[in-house]
């Protein structure tokens, strides 16, 4: 989901080296409708995905992609997300892709619709990757997730340089590097 490091994550690929596709929010109304083929027509020329529509589509990428990896990226709590949401709301207004996804363009005084979603998303994505360590990586880059694990998941060795964290926020606090992380602090 969004306002969830998502922008560290990609950074993160990238620097990693993978084809990281970019944002394609305008895609999310035709997948919410259940006509998922623009998106999926992208998968040829990309190796990673972040933001809309993707983490609508885990299902079907899984499906299409059987040995695809999957991380789940969370914060640190829901009421944690839900202010990045409301701050990244009161910079942009209301947009088409908050009333698609929420019910509501504006987050303003909608915390449980909005939580609902979130939450909801969050459970939905465990529980279909439950028993299946290998397909699915959770992090929380605000608890101490960073290079080590992201690396180890994806069998790739760990860059000797501190781990993006792009667009960090007001709701973020800086964190000392894991255990075995590359200056994970930056």
């Amino acid at each position: 989901m969004h306002r969830t490091g998502t922008t560290t994550l990609a950074e993160c690929l990238r620097l990693l080296g993978y084809r990281h596709a970019p944002y394609a929010g305008e895609l999310l109304g035709e997948v919410l409708a259940g006509r998922p083929d623009g998106a999926l027509a992208m998968l040829p020329a990309w190796d990673s995905f972040n933001d809309w529509p993707w983490p609508r589509l885990y299902r079907q990428l899984d499906e299409a992609c059987p040995d695809a990896r999957f991380v789940l990226t969370l914060r640190r709590n829901t009421d944690t997300w839900f202010r990045s949401v409301c701050g990244h709301a009161q910079r942009t207004g209301p947009t088409e892709e908050r009333r698609l996804l929420y019910g509501h363009p504006d987050p303003q005084g909608r915390r449980r619709e909005y939580a609902a979603v979130y939450e909801r998303h969050n459970r939905d994505v465990m529980q279909y990757f439950a028993g299946r360590p290998e397909s699915l990586l959770t992090v929380c880059w605000e608890t101490g997730s960073g290079w080590s694990s992201l690396c180890a998941f994806l069998g790739v060795e760990v860059p000797q340089r501190p781990l993006p964290h792009a667009r960090r926020g007001s709701t973020s606090k800086a964190r000392k590097p894991a255990a075995g992380e590359a200056g994970a602090a930056g």
